[in-house]
């Protein structure tokens, strides 16, 4: 992991080089008031500098109604404070295509820096049930596919369309200072904060997320017309010092599993509440479905990863990790899951068990969790027995029933190595053990 953050590095270097005079679209005819369309003034720019041989275009204090924006190789697009990119609420400005407000499509050293906004259409094109309007809109706030060479810092984004920073098929990657800002899944569906899908050597860093979705996901399918040997192995991701608030899982692996997952470090997270909970949520207090979610469902190897040094107020499960064959999804042989390491984990409260699962015939390998510290709410009527295997279903920890113990369940893992201070407090004096075990081969290390 050193070798790669010296990496990210050299590449921010790279894109902070700036050869020419910062240009202002307002030296195109811009309209910061918000009334006419600016996507084409705003684009001319992009495109000049990018012609000229790359720079930054500033987008001044001011509302700019837009449609898509697409970034070109060398361009840094820099949002001063007070700058908003705003979609058009004018279906018919968009044509058929449902396109991010800021996109880019195999184009080195770009960036999207400053304190400004851009929003995603998500206070707009949604009814009041949290559907999507099935008409021209926006789709996603960031989307940048096969780029090489991406930093997205100190923006704030918001009222996302669908998930709202994805980043495809990219390499060296440093989000840093980002602010998220969705509302609850009971009001918006499918807005995931960041998703890397089939990235590699990134680092995501010191970002606030508040989202109806997945807070920070990492996933390895592309288009299923793909076949399977030809998805890259995503490798070196480092997510680290972000505040997470969501009604669905904080940092998760998953759901989508094809291509391979690898050396991945998770470290000093903290999970929170969303601040909206009112409505239909999938757990109905409003907390999330699970802290940390590892997964592997559609054949994917997903090995080396760490989660270290989080800090949970309030959640469903604090730990989730499963491993089955989805062939629902896609057909494929069973991948695997292991070398995980969690270590250092507070929750304040949890509502269910952390639980380790298994389709039938499956092994995961080896886990390691160490010094934990976790209160548990959840009362039952009598102590449950084995719970649910997983049978290629939508995977989240909720759907495998109540665990028969308060602080963990365990099944069919080859290395379960609990070390240092594993604290779990049944608040509800559920009468249930405190660590149950099927299938596991356990491991006593120093």
């Amino acid at each position: 992991m050193k070798r790669f953050l010296e990496i990210i590095s050299v590449y921010l270097l790279i894109i902070g080089v700036v050869n020419a005079a910062p240009v202002s679209v307002l030296t195109v005819g811009a309209d910061p008031s918000g009334k006419e369309l600016c996507t084409a003034a705003i684009q001319k720019v992009i495109d000049e500098v990018s012609a000229a041989g790359g720079g930054e275009v500033v987008v001044p204090k001011g509302k700019y109604r837009v449609t898509a924006l697409n970034l070109k190789n060398g361009v840094t697009l820099q949002l001063d404070e007070g700058a908003l990119l705003w979609p058009s609420r004018d279906s018919a400005d968009y044509g058929e295509k449902r396109l991010p407000t800021v996109g880019a499509d195999g184009a080195t050293n770009i960036a999207v820096v400053g304190k400004g906004v851009i929003e995603g259409g998500g206070d707009c094109f949604y009814d009041e049930s949290g559907k999507a309007l099935d008409v021209p809109r926006p789709h996603y706030v960031i989307h940048f596919k096969h780029c090489k060479g991406v930093k997205i810092e100190g923006v704030t984004l918001r009222y996302s369309m669908h998930w709202t920073c994805r980043l495809e098929c990219c390499e060296n990657i440093v989000i840093n200072g980002v602010t998220i800002r969705n509302r609850s899944y009971a009001a918006q569906h499918c807005t995931d904060g960041i998703d890397l899908v089939c990235c590699k050597h990134a680092l995501i860093e010191k970002c606030d997320i508040e989202t109806g979705d997945d807070g920070i996901v990492l996933k390895s399918e592309l288009d299923k017309s793909i076949p399977v040997d030809k998805h890259p192995v995503m490798t070196d991701i480092v997510v680290r010092d972000c505040v997470i608030a969501t009604t669905c899982n904080a940092t998760k692996i998953g759901t989508e599993t094809v291509g391979d997952i690898e050396n991945v470090l998770f470290e000093r997270i903290t999970v929170k509440k969303h601040s909206d909970v009112a409505g239909k949520n999938p757990i109905p207090s409003g907390s999330c479905i699970a802290a940390i979610s590892l997964q592997s469902n559609d054949g994917a190897k997903v090995r080396n990863i760490t989660c270290r040094d989080y800090t949970i107020e309030d959640c469903y499960a604090p730990v989730f990790i499963q491993l089955q064959d989805r062939d629902s999804h896609r057909e494929t042989d069973i991948g695997s899951l292991g070398d995980i390491v969690i270590e250092r984990l507070t929750c304040k409260r949890s509502i269910a068990a952390s639980q380790i699962n298994v389709s039938a015939g499956g092994r995961i390998g080896k886990v390691t969790l160490v010094d934990f510290d976790v209160h548990n709410m959840e009362s039952v009527e009598k102590k449950p027995g084995s719970p649910k295997r997983p049978t290629g279903k939508y995977p989240d920890a909720k759907y495998n029933g109540v665990m028969p113990a308060y602080g963990l369940f365990a099944r069919d893992v080859d290395g379960l190595v609990l070390r240092g201070k594993m604290s779990f407090k049944d608040e509800s004096n559920s009468g249930r053990e405190a660590v149950v075990m099927e299938g596991v081969k356990q491991i006593n290390e120093p």
